[in-house]
């Protein structure tokens, strides 16, 4: 497994009744994030820059 995966997942963990467990949901925002941020590095391109923002939209992501 990608180790930039790892790192998500341990990011992932979340206090629940006094213990660590594994959110999917913090996991999903966080790839998600991930995954914006690097088309956000390459957007010269209007088709690039109309996916980030449509890809916000439709998942609610916030910027930084």
């Amino acid at each position: 497994m990608n180790e930039r995966i790892k790192e998500l997942m341990r990011q992932s963990m979340v206090e629940y009744q006094f213990d660590l467990r594994f959110s999917p949901e913090k996991f999903s925002e966080l790839l998600l994030k991930e995954c914006v941020q690097i088309l956000d590095r390459r957007n010269e391109h209007p088709v690039i820059v109309n996916s980030i923002k449509e890809i916000k939209e439709t998942f609610g992501v916030e910027d930084n």
